[in-house]
């Protein structure tokens, strides 16, 4: 099987399938040899595609998946964000997922600052934050993100189960923006608990 015969769209609507595969495969290329880190997790790295800076790739380590760390292939998180990107959630719009030998990839839009708000925390001169943030609103910031995460749950049953300082970007707006469904799941009973791995999800 060929490259782009592994590549998984979302359901919503990719405009331009062609410029896509050109991205995966260069951008897959250039990965494998080094690629242009903007954020690490347990899992995974993330990088920006020196083909189009407004995708970035989730890289899979390779290590994650021998040692088989609880997470959702690409393919499900994928899903994840497809569907809350669909409704309108604050989530990076999908753009498509590729498995290889090496390693697992998912492809979707760039936060346009790449600024989370460990970064924020993390700039102890508050230089960053004066560049980028000089009038961002802490209480409308963070009033809706709680909205966001409050209807994630009882309309969706989703439960993202990793947010963290580093899984919330700060858009061009300077609103949140949710990342990394890595460990996302789905919550259907009640009596369920979503913080634990053994129901549906």
């Amino acid at each position: 099987m060929n490259l782009k015969e592994k590549i998984k769209y979302p359901s919503c609507e990719v405009e331009d399938k062609k410029y896509c595969e050109k991205i995966v495969e260069k951008s897959i290329e250039k990965v494998e040899k080094e690629g242009i880190k903007i954020g690490e997790g347990k899992t995974a790295d993330i990088l920006v595609s020196e083909i189009d800076n407004k995708i970035c790739i989730k890289a899979v380590q390779k290590k994650a998946k021998e040692e088989k760390i609880s997470c959702n292939d690409v393919e499900k998180e994928m899903f994840f964000i497809d569907q809350l990107s669909l409704k309108g959630y604050r989530v990076p719009k999908p753009v498509c997922s590729v498995k290889t030998e090496n390693n697992d990839y998912l492809f979707m839009e760039t936060i346009g600052t790449k600024i989370s708000i460990k970064d924020l925390l993390d700039d102890k001169t508050g230089e960053l934050f004066q560049q980028v943030f000089s009038d961002f609103n802490f209480n409308n910031f963070f009033q809706i993100l709680n909205e966001e995460i409050k209807k994630m749950h009882e309309k969706e049953k989703i439960y993202h189960r990793d947010l963290h300082e580093g899984n919330i970007m700060i858009d061009e707006k300077g609103e949140p923006v949710i990342v990394d469904f890595g460990d996302a799941k789905m919550f259907f009973v009640s009596s369920e608990d979503p913080y634990r791995d053994n129901y549906v999800g």
